[in-house]
């Protein structure tokens, strides 16, 4: 019996001629690969069942220093070998071939893999099972897998990209001599018969890899690959009749089309001009391949807000604008809005938003309608520039179609979570009891898994969302970044307002926020009663800032509740309303209950407040307890009266106010500000598009003393002056006032 040694030999990242050099180019095609490779390729080889075997991976030698970073676990644990050349001739094989195997055998077989491929777990055994009586063969695994996006087919490939070479030690060649096609023109091959050896992936930055064979169901095959199919779908009847009768048939026409042209492009050019030709061809990738381009593109997609409006997705553009990326974002239009405008260098494309929904029809429509208006804005955008990246913030998530639409084009998903929208439905109807309610949640679980499983990185509000798309959405923990809705600090901070002239009453309640089913702002009309009719308070006006849903529902019960003299809603709130509003007000209120939704969310009124050193209430919920700690007080969900006794401690005790108000502002500027988060925000773009720039300097600049229009920050490393501004909330400090003339 001859003793065997087999060798896996895998290029990761070296240069290479011809269209796949472009490919190889593009931001993004090395971070890509080594997901792959992490997914897909290291876990088969790792678990086949005869270990006893060597893997040699080669890198370009100027491979950055984050890969060699990301393949060190792999090397310290022994399951490959890393090379570094720039090419790697045959020569230079053999003699890597000759370092790495130190005890040598009867027998060498060499086997291609890419790093984007997999094995099945018994693929070696099987290799070395292969007796021949010639000095030199190839061997080819006949049958194998096809993994995509629509499924798995098994596929039969006589000459496949999994080719062995079984030789003697004596002058090895190895399995990178010839193309894998080829081999059957310098040596005897033979063809290993069985059930599927070999596992190829077809996803978006493949060179040539498509979609061949005929769909299969994946569980049978799941033994062999162990873990490489546990994401794969189960294909209905319907759609297994309709691949062998249609689709099967036209992969076939079409794959015997190209590889007749090719056949003829060998034949009269040869290997070199062949070569040659491909590389001409790749001259012309620019233009066929926009995707390399100095300056990435992203589009950002948001459907319940306008933008700028959406604090969140507006910080976020900021960000990325910031480091050099080219940004566009899709949204609906808000009143008096333009089409299309650009607003510090970002690109707004903007439609008519759908009437307001009613009842499951209404909703439909709604999504569809945004859907289509969406899809059609990304066609213009990519004709005005092509992008690389799309992200889309929920709700609804219903974007994952878009975004596989997009991916044929070589375009990145990157899904940006904002909100839970099954703990939504549980939230507003509690748990499905009809027929009618099961199908509506299980849809929403479904829309949510797709979107999960359709994105390349996932960016989520919080720690809590992030263990749902780890748990619900089966995504790595390494896959999703937390990105918080942080307040950036530097311009989120108090003012001097003319407003402080009009406060309607001593003390004043400030509530921002959407105003939606789920919000609970009834609840602040509610403690406005009691501190108003049963606890006889004149001293006490509310402000209620923003819209949704509720908003004229709102204003009826204010008037039922005879409250219109001491509460005063001001509608949709911009950036200038809201620091005039929370510089002056004297408390916060987070009336949101703790419902499904709610615990699990970030409320980012609770951190706006806190940056303008405004104390304030909240019901405990989990999420805000992380956010406000103890610079926050909290009552019982529901509780009206303990929420109005928490109110008053803090209208009634001066020293309470200026105890939380600084300890928010502490908190929140060194703990949640957003320059932190828009770091990490940044990194899940440089990530998956390949980019690689020099760390953002600090800001260490002198803060602005004047907002954008012209109002007077207040000094926040003036102790004294802090301090009696959120006691007072009101007045100038004397020498600002005697200084106004210089204004």
């Amino acid at each position: 019996m001859p003793t065997i040694n087999h060798v896996i030999l895998t290029r990761f990242n070296l240069p290479s001629l011809g269209l796949e050099s472009h490919v190889r180019a593009r931001e993004g095609w090395l971070r890509g690969r080594v997901d792959l490779f992490e997914r897909y390729c290291a876990p088969s080889v790792a678990n086949q069942t005869r270990p006893d075997l060597d893997w040699l991976v080669y890198f370009d030698p100027e491979s950055p220093d984050w890969l060699v970073e990301r393949m060190r676990p792999f090397v310290e644990r022994g399951l490959f070998r890393p090379v570094y050349r720039a090419a790697v001739s045959t020569a230079e094989l053999v003699s890597d071939l000759r370092e790495t195997v130190e005890h040598k055998g009867d027998i060498l077989i060499t086997t291609n893999l890419d790093n984007d491929d997999g094995l099945a777990a018994d693929f070696s055994e099987r290799i070395r099972a292969v007796a021949t009586d010639a000095p030199r063969a190839a061997l080819y695994v006949t049958t194998g897998l096809i993994k995509s996006e629509a499924g798995v087919y098994l596929r039969t490939d006589r000459r496949n990209a999994f080719v062995s070479v079984r030789e003697s030690w004596e002058s090895p060649v190895g399995a990178w001599s010839e193309y894998h096609n080829e081999y059957h023109r310098i040596m005897p091959t033979v063809e290993v018969d069985g059930p599927p050896g070999w596992l190829q992936v077809v996803h978006g930055s493949n060179v040539s890899n498509r979609v061949r064979g005929r769909l299969v169901a994946p569980g049978a095959y799941r033994s062999l690959f162990d873990g490489l199919l546990d994401d794969a779908e189960q294909p209905s009847l319907l759609a297994l009749g309709q691949d062998r009768l249609l689709r099967q048939p036209a992969r076939a026409a079409r794959d015997g089309f190209r590889a007749g042209a090719r056949r003829l492009g060998l034949r009269l050019l040869g290997k070199d001009g062949y070569s040659q030709a491909k590389l001409r061809l790749a001259s012309l990738a620019p233009s066929r391949h926009p995707s390399v381009v100095v300056q990435t593109h992203v589009v950002i997609i948001v459907q319940n807000l306008p933008v700028p409006l959406d604090r969140r997705v507006w910080l976020e553009c900021q960000a990325l604008t910031d480091r050099g990326y080219e940004v566009s974002v899709i949204c609906p239009k808000g009143p008096g809005d333009p089409n299309y405008e650009v607003i510090d260098g970002v690109h707004i494309y903007k439609y008519r938003p759908a009437p307001q929904a009613q009842g499951l029809p209404g909703y439909a429509v709604e999504f569809g309608y945004s859907w289509l208006q969406t899809a059609r804005l990304s066609l213009k955008v990519w004709r005005r520039r092509p992008f690389q990246v799309m992200q889309a913030c929920n709700p609804p998530d219903t974007y994952w179609a878009l975004a596989r639409l997009w991916r044929a084009r070589g375009v990145r998903f990157v899904f940006d979570h904002h909100d839970l929208n099954p703990e939504l439905f549980l939230s507003r109807f509690g748990q499905p009891k009809s027929g009618a309610q099961r199908l509506q949640y299980r849809g929403l679980l479904w829309l949510e898994r797709m979107t999960f499983r359709t994105a390349d990185r996932v960016t989520s509000t919080n720690e809590s969302y992030k263990s749902v798309a780890v748990r619900r959405g089966d995504r790595r923990p390494e896959d999703v970044t937390v990105v918080r809705s942080c307040p950036d600090t530097r311009t989120m901070r108090p003012i001097y307002s003319d407003l402080a002239s009009q406060k309607p009453a001593r003390f004043v309640l400030a509530y921002l926020g959407i105003m939606g089913p789920q919000d609970g702002v009834e609840t602040v009309l509610d403690v406005m009663e009691e501190l108003v009719h049963k606890r006889g308070r004149e001293d006490v006006h509310a402000w209620l800032l923003g819209f949704g849903d509720c908003y004229e529902d709102l204003r009826r019960r204010c008037t039922e509740l005879d409250l219109d003299q001491v509460v005063t809603f001001t509608g949709r709130a911009d950036k200038g309303m809201i620091a005039d509003y929370l510089s002056v007000a004297d408390v916060g209120v987070g009336p949101d209950l703790k419902t499904p939704l709610n615990d699990l969310s970030t409320m980012n009124k609770t951190m706006e407040y806190m940056a303008y050193c405004l104390p304030c209430v909240s019901f405990d919920l989990l999420e805000t307890r992380v956010t406000g700690g103890d610079s926050v007080l909290y009552a019982e969900t529901g509780d009206v009266p303990g929420f109005a006794d928490q109110v008053e401690r803090l209208l009634d005790d001066p020293d309470l106010r200026l105890r939380l108000g600084l300890q928010g502002r502490r908190r929140v500027a060194t703990e949640l500000d957003w320059s932190a988060q828009a770091r990490g925000y940044v990194s899940v773009f440089d990530e998956l598009t390949g980019t690689q720039r020099p760390a953002a300097a600090p800001d260490g600049g002198t803060p602005d003393e004047l907002d954008p229009r012209g109002k007077r920050y207040l000094d926040l490393t003036d102790e004294a002056e802090l301090s009696r501004f959120i006691v007072e909330r009101s007045s100038l400090p004397a020498p600002v006032a005697a200084d106004a003339s210089n204004a």
